[in-house]
């Protein structure tokens, strides 16, 4: 069962360590995260790493493509 709940909670989570840290901290510890995803919401779970504007999410996406 989808949980949007789920999803929001972890989004507004991700948003409070962004502000809280620089871009490479919050970058490692929302991959971090990510890492004991559910792949039914990696894609939704993804969403606050657009919001870091850091060089390297692009290539932790294709990395994380290239595992699928």
């Amino acid at each position: 069962m989808y949980d949007k709940e789920k999803i929001e909670n972890f989004q507004i989570r991700m948003e409070e360590l962004i502000e809280k840290f620089d871009k490479k901290q919050a970058f490692e510890l929302i991959t971090t995260e990510l890492k004991d995803c559910e792949d039914k919401y990696l894609t939704e779970f993804m969403a606050p790493l657009n919001f870091l504007n850091y060089e390297p999410v692009l290539d932790w996406i294709k990395k994380k493509c290239k595992e699928e």
